[in-house]
């Protein structure tokens, strides 16, 4: 049975994606607004609705008229839109999502997704959190898991593997620590394979 699952494995991860990987949510923050609350500069879609006063804001990042968000301060949230309505599958009661960011020594990145079943309409929470490192790198992935058990089925309460048409919501974000993080670039692919902006379908095969 070991030799079986590491070939499925294996076909899984060489499978043939013509198409690429579904995005399900990818946002860069590029487009500027200005909050109404603070008067900050902020990527547009996105609000502070914890923290520190202007601890949100638009800024520059890793290369040359490159953008990101930056979160400053001890509990500073933001909250973005929702995934424009795309559609993909969801295995085992987990996703992932691929972040290009950098954060101040002992400083961490808190991300909640909601995710709701298209077909039942049943929602839950996903909810991560890493602590990337303060130097520009090539981004990192985190593991957002289901508040429900895997063992119960996740949104539908169905069989563990049981494959869910699911959108994103609404997607959060926070520090802890007290420093600050900064955030180019977030993408998250359907059937939990986060990748980068440019994904091979061969690597890796």
């Amino acid at each position: 049975m070991r030799y079986v699952l590491w070939a499925c494995l294996a076909l899984l991860a060489c499978r043939e994606l013509p198409d690429g990987p579904t995005r399900l949510y990818e946002e860069s923050f590029e487009e500027v607004c200005v909050d109404d609350t603070s008067g900050v500069e902020t990527p547009c879609g996105w609000s502070q609705i914890d923290g520190p006063l202007g601890g949100a804001s638009w800024v520059d990042t890793v290369h040359p008229g490159e953008h990101g968000i930056r979160l400053a301060g001890e509990g500073t949230t933001v909250r973005g839109p929702a995934g424009t309505n795309r559609v993909s599958a969801l295995l085992f009661g987990a996703i992932e999502l691929y972040v290009s960011v950098r954060c101040d020594v002992g400083t961490q990145l808190i991300v909640l997704a909601g995710v709701r079943d298209v077909t039942t309409g049943n929602s839950d929470t996903f909810r991560g959190r890493a602590t990337p490192s303060d130097e520009w790198g090539n981004g990192t992935i985190i593991e957002l898991v289901s508040d429900r058990a895997l063992s119960d089925g996740g949104l539908s309460g169905g069989m563990f593997g049981s494959s869910f048409d699911v959108q994103i919501d609404l997607l959060s974000m926070r520090v802890s620590g007290g420093g600050a993080c900064e955030i180019d670039h977030l993408i998250i692919d359907d059937v939990g394979a986060a990748v980068g902006p440019n994904p091979d379908p061969d690597e890796g095969c």
